[in-house]
């Protein structure tokens, strides 16, 4: 299970930073860009944490997600387009993977 909450929470963070790669090339705005740049980073270190059970993971898995998905609300806001759907589904995910570092 260790190895599963491992592929899912490298994932989720590497997906998140190829759209801010994506974003800083195409966009004016960076500011959220670098707020989940940060949070992705720090859901891998995270991941990495948890491989060596570090009992204290889950905070640090807390404070990337959290960046992720208010970076990716952020976004939502003040584009054009607002996808709630979108933003509950990343929510939902983000809270499943916590769960897992918190009960791991």
């Amino acid at each position: 299970m260790k190895y599963i909450l491992f592929v899912f929470a490298m994932l989720y963070a590497l997906l998140s930073m190829v759209a801010t790669v994506y974003q800083i090339k195409t966009a004016e705005r960076k500011g959220t860009a670098v707020m989940m740049l940060c949070g992705g980073a720090l859901l891998i270190w995270a991941a990495g944490l948890q491989l060596f059970a570090w009992s204290y993971d889950w905070i640090v898995a807390i404070i990337g997600g959290t960046l992720i998905c208010m970076a990716a609300f952020l976004n939502g806001k003040q584009g054009e387009q607002f996808h709630l759907s979108h933003h509950i589904v990343r929510a939902v995910f983000t809270i499943l993977l916590l769960v897992g570092f918190a009960l791991l």
